[in-house]
């Protein structure tokens, strides 16, 4: 699994749970505290599921699924 790349919006850095799959972002939602899960405009553009960028790579480097199987191209 690839880490997420952070949106840098007031000085804070943050992630949106709709850049990870279903699966991922519904193991994380079920570790958030009430009211992590923020709704922030970026420029002009309502973004309805922002988390702290700190707690994602907590997450990521604790809870996620281990790295991706590759493959081969031929």
């Amino acid at each position: 699994m690839n880490r997420l790349i952070p949106i840098w919006i007031d000085g804070e850095k943050f992630i949106q749970l709709s850049q990870l799959t279903f699966e991922q972002a519904d193991k994380l939602r079920k570790l958030l505290p009430a009211g992590s899960i923020k709704k922030l405009f970026f420029q002009g553009i309502e973004l309805p599921d922002c988390i702290l960028f700190e707690t994602y790579e907590y997450w990521f480097n604790h809870y996620s699924p281990g790295p991706a199987e590759s493959f081969n191209e031929f």
